[in-house]
């Protein structure tokens, strides 16, 4: 009985290790407007284009916070307007989609370097 008790331990020593942030990352907060108003509903998405998975923000009245590993990232805008499907519509209830020009995320060439003490960054967009 004294292993499985052990045994549970350290399962939970391991649960509580891989879900803690990589002590690296480095916080990296700011404010996105559109057309000079600050962006409503939409996602940052912060992508080091190494191969490694993009990192991804919400973002709620034009704020946003997110943790990154030190580097260099193209930076990506998505706001969202919410499409409501009939109730009798099969899959799901709700579509997004993006309002905003390609160049602001799928194009987009802004470019942002993750390093300690790095201040709030200032995203502007606009809809044209």
């Amino acid at each position: 009985m004294e292993w499985a008790r052990r045994l549970v331990g350290i399962g939970l020593i391991v649960a509580a290790c891989s879900c803690a942030a990589p002590s690296g990352d480095v916080e990296m907060t700011g404010v996105v407007t559109l057309d000079a108003a600050p962006l409503a509903d939409g996602t940052v998405v912060f992508d080091p284009g190494t191969g490694d998975p993009p990192r991804e923000a919400t973002v709620k009245e034009g704020r946003f916070a997110i943790l990154c590993p030190p580097g260099s990232y193209t930076v990506r805008v998505f706001a969202w307007r919410i499409e409501t499907l009939p109730p009798d519509s099969p899959g799901e209830r709700e579509l997004r989609h993006n309002t905003l020009p390609r160049r602001f995320n799928d194009l987009s060439s802004l470019r942002v370097e993750a390093a300690k003490g790095q201040p709030p960054l200032d995203i502007r967009v606009s809809s044209r």
